[in-house]
């Protein structure tokens, strides 16, 4: 079935904080901002600060564990798709204009969303609006417009199956096992089969002979 991912997230972008605030006090409030936004990853030791008295305007901005966050200013890079999720022992933290903050609604597991943004799917569609425009920037609106498919399992049940140690040997041999049309996308060590024509059942039991299960996203 086809989605909109508009009508499964809630999407914010931080403010608009005064530069000459910044601090790089440890002890303050880091910053996610575009520039230690990398790809899966924030770079946390290149993080600026906001002063930890004057946080409590801004607590609807704070980040929290499982949140997906998204560069809006060049989105992507040679290197890849600028993007993120906050871990567990990530540091509180607040998100800046021109990052967006994903979070799931309406029965989307947020372990979903992350799967779909790290998706080729997704990066090429950011891709294509920023070479069809030649502006080096997505809005909450487009992000919000990206239509995407997904099988009747999977939109669910992706966060109790999903294993993110599935080798690229397990993935291999599920291919060569059921020669079915597929696609691999992997995105920090997440692995999400793509297939039109396999079942969940099928690709699981090719997959469990590796000792994992993969997810059936379709794309």
């Amino acid at each position: 079935m086809s989605l909109v991912l508009g009508d499964y997230i809630d999407l914010i972008s931080g403010p608009a904080f005064k530069s000459c605030q910044f601090t790089d006090n440890a002890e303050d409030i880091p910053l996610v901002k575009g520039d230690n936004l990398a790809q899966g990853y924030i770079k946390w030791d290149q993080s600026k600060f906001w002063p930890i008295h004057d946080v409590d305007s801004y607590t609807k901005y704070y980040l929290y564990p499982g949140d997906v966050v998204l560069a809006m200013d060049r989105p992507w890079v040679t290197a890849g798709l600028k993007f993120a999720r906050i871990k567990e022992n990530d540091p509180i933290s607040l998100v800046v204009q021109r990052v967006a903050r994903l979070r799931a609604i309406n029965g989307m597991s947020q372990d979903f969303l992350h799967a779909l943004i790290g998706s080729s799917g997704f990066e090429e569609y950011i891709k294509n609006i920023m070479g069809g425009t030649n502006v080096p920037h997505i809005s909450p609106t487009q992000i919000k417009e990206y239509k995407f498919y997904v099988d009747k399992y999977s939109f669910s049940e992706i966060g109790s199956i999903y294993s993110s140690s599935i080798s690229s040997k397990t993935i291999a041999a599920a291919f060569s096992y059921w020669k079915t049309p597929l696609a691999c996308c992997i995105r920090s060590g997440l692995f999400i089969c793509v297939s039109l024509a396999m079942s969940k059942s099928r690709l699981q039991m090719a997959c469990r002979r590796g000792g994992h299960v993969v997810p059936l996203i379709v794309f």
